[in-house]
């Protein structure tokens, strides 16, 4: 177990210098669509200890335990990002009992910094000492509830709920074990609700910044638009009038306002977490900004104690050029898509914490957490997108397989990233998304350059040699290759495979 950690509630975080570079800027996205269709549906799971934190009187915090005193089991994670320096994610929570709101920052020390992570619990239940809560930042007394939160390169934004205010905060995660705190809050003092944020560049550099909040009549949602005063995001964000401390919100865009590029849907969504995504071809013309939103949330009201479909939305979003001198004018919000992602119990909601990661060099990755920690661990997934079809991976460090329990490439799914962990000398040992694994492989999906191989094997060990009969080869060409049903391909090897290796 890593060294213990001891913040909870007094921490007093640096303002961020004038004279620091901040990189505030993700991926352009090509085809945001198609990445976006490109997501699994099934995430591999992983997991953090919790840093020896949650000790003597705060041994029930953040757990679904309701003891008077010592826990509410209102108490839970709301929020969850990646961060860009790749081996780092941030956790908010709300803290009922000692009210305090919190961002639980985790290094993922097993893992890449770049690229998907894959299970770091394929072969234990428990995750290595190197994957641990690291940092603990007790953000504010006064604001306890710290909700879905949103990152643009090292910036994080964070929404916070008071009694009848709210307000977004903005941390520099440069350094994501010692974070500073920008000197540009959104000071809200008379809208109480602030469940989740997104921000991002417009098309003349200022920045937006987008705050879901749910309201009681129907429609129940809202985004409340914000403008930054210059393209210096440290510059802050307009007042509603000289002297004032509340900040000037340009726009209201209510979700009755949401226009549906198929058929329309009834569902008022609970956004929990909301990501603008910046396309390359940003300029939607006359100066509009065209920006997408990537929203989720769990479709029960009572979740996590009745289960509900975890859902993403895929939103297109215009914004006019001169929404901060058009009194009544609001940005234009499409639905193109809306995905259901199966989450198994303490890996996932999403009305919990969620959140995409846009990776440096292809592909978005979305994680949820848990409402909870238990058995002294935080416990997440990883949805990961498949590369572009037309991709090619001439490294092996890039290359991946995927080994599905069920044919046309459904059901529970054995990830091989890279060449790291990908000795596997029997499946009956492994854990992948809630289970065991041997005998389990109809269909597989894999990119390995020319010149490498990976070998399937019918025993364990890697016992067996002859092509079709007791082993198959994955021959690799650099491009996406495809067998959708293995007993049509390979009769005799259909949930039979007990082990694998490169050779």
């Amino acid at each position: 177990m890593a060294k213990k950690n001891p913040e909870y509630g007094t921490l007093i975080l640096e303002k961020t210098s004038r004279e620091v570079s901040l990189n505030v800027s993700n991926r352009k996205v090509a085809d945001v669509v198609a990445e976006f269709k490109r997501i699994s549906i099934h995430g591999d799971h992983l997991a953090a200890n919790d840093g020896e934190l949650f000790e003597d009187k705060r041994r029930f915090r953040y757990t679904h335990v309701n003891r008077r005193r010592f826990n509410l089991a209102v108490n839970h994670f709301q929020g969850l990002q990646r961060l860009r320096s790749g081996k780092y994610l941030a956790i908010s929570g709300a803290d009922f009992t000692e009210p305090t709101s919190h961002i639980f920052v985790i290094k993922m020390g097993s893992r890449k910094a770049r690229g998907a992570w894959g299970s770091n619990l394929l072969f234990s239940k428990r995750p290595k000492a190197s994957d641990n809560l690291v940092k603990t930042i007790p953000l504010n007394r006064k604001f306890p509830h710290g909700g879905g939160m949103s990152a643009v390169g090292d910036i994080l934004a964070v929404p916070l709920e008071g009694d009848n205010e709210s307000k977004i905060v903005f941390l520099n995660m440069a350094d994501p074990e010692d974070p500073t705190q920008l000197d540009c809050d959104i000071q809200r003092p008379k809208i109480a609700k602030a469940g989740a944020v997104a921000f991002a560049k417009l098309l003349n550099g200022k920045f937006v910044c987008g705050v879901w909040r749910e309201v009681k009549k129907k429609p129940v949602g809202r985004l409340d638009f914000y403008i930054s005063e210059t393209t210096d995001l440290r510059d802050g964000f307009g007042k509603s009038q000289a002297g004032s401390k509340e900040t000037r919100n340009v726009a209201t865009w209510s979700y009755g306002d949401m226009k549906f590029s198929n058929s329309a849907d009834d569902r008022g969504p609970g956004y929990q977490s909301i990501n603008f995504i910046e396309p390359i071809n940003k300029d939607a013309g006359n100066g509009v900004t065209r920006l997408y939103m990537i929203a989720t949330e769990n479709g029960s009201d009572l979740s996590p104690l009745q289960g509900g479909p975890d859902l993403v939305d895929l939103i297109e979003v215009l914004i006019p050029e001169d929404i901060s001198n058009a009194p009544g004018k609001i940005p234009t919000l499409t639905k193109l898509d809306t995905k259901q992602f199966f989450c198994n119990r303490e890996y996932c909601n999403l009305d919990a914490g969620g959140g995409i990661y846009v990776d440096p060099v292809s592909g978005f990755s979305l994680y949820s957490c848990y409402h909870w920690r238990s058995d002294d661990m935080i416990k997440l997934s990883e949805f990961r997108a498949e590369p572009d079809p037309k991709s090619e991976v001439a490294n092996i460090d890039n290359a991946w397989i995927n080994l599905y329990e069920d044919r046309d490439f459904g059901g529970r799914c054995l990830s091989v990233l890279g060449r790291r962990e990908s000795t596997l000398p029997d499946y009956g040992k492994l854990f992948v998304q809630g289970g065991g694994f041997d005998n389990k492989v109809s269909s597989v999906k894999y990119q390995i350059p020319q010149g490498f191989t990976y070998r399937l094997y019918q025993k364990k060990s890697f016992a067996g040699e002859q092509q079709g009969q007791d082993v198959i080869d994955l021959n690799g060409t650099g491009k996406i290759q495809k067998i959708s049903n293995l007993k049509a391909k390979f009769p005799n090897l259909e949930n039979k495979i007990s082990s694998s290796q490169y050779v």
